[in-house]
Parts: structure tokens; sequence; C-alpha cells
């Protein structure tokens, strides 16, 4: 942060959605490609890791753990059921994700204002 700005890092990684045709890219949040992704943007430079959560919660604290000492950011993905994304984000911040940043999830809810107030009770309580 020489001019006082941090670096936010979002390295994502894609793969064919269908291997047969090749038309289509879905995200790869396979553990084995994103973990040395997260590593290297922070060996990088990186000052904050903004990264999609593995399909599995129970890996995430693996990659929290390459991160130190960089906080991560779960990047919200799509627009989800209301009691399960809270549910997944809750469950990863308590594997350690320092924050959300989530986009669709808000602006695309019925109440962006209570939704925010809802994310916010999950991060900022215990």
């Amino acid at each position: 942060t020489k001019v006082g700005m941090p670096l936010i890092v979002e390295p994502l990684a894609f793969r064919w959605n269908n291997d047969e045709d090749k038309t289509a890219f879905a995200m790869e949040t396979s553990i084995r490609v994103t973990r040395p992704l997260v590593r290297l943007a922070c060996e990088l430079g990186a000052d904050i890791i903004k990264c999609d959560p593995p399909a599995d919660p129970a890996e995430f604290q693996s990659l929290v753990s390459v991160c130190k000492p960089c906080p991560v950011l779960l990047r919200g993905g799509e627009k989800g059921e209301e009691s399960a994304v809270m549910a997944a984000a809750k469950a990863l911040l308590d594997a350690g994700a320092a924050g959300l940043v989530y986009g669709r999830n808000i602006i695309h809810h019925n109440d962006p204002s209570y939704i925010t107030r809802k994310f916010m009770d999950v991060v900022h309580t215990p």
C-alpha cells in the first residue's frame, strides 16, 4: 500500500462448462486449483484476497491459512435463496473469512436495505 490504497486481488479460475462442445465457461472452485492461486496473489503483493468459496466449506480454512496475513473476503457469486446464502456466509465467516463482497444478493433483492442489514448482522455478530 505505497499510496495508502490496498491492493485487492480476485484470482478466478475457469473451466469448460462442457468438455464436449467447449462453448461456455464455468467457475472452477476446486481447492486444488484455487489454493495455489490465492497464495500466489499474496506472494505477488496483494493486501486483501477476494475469492470464491470452495464447494466444500470445510476446505475454506486451507485457503485462509495460505493467505495469512492477507485477509480473505468472500465473493458472492450468483443470487441465491436468502436463508441458504446467510447460512453459507455465516459458516465461511466462522471458518476464517474476514468479510463479504456480495453484489447480486443485495442489488437484486426486493429490499436491498433490509438484506444489507441482515448481512451486516451476520458479519458483526459472533
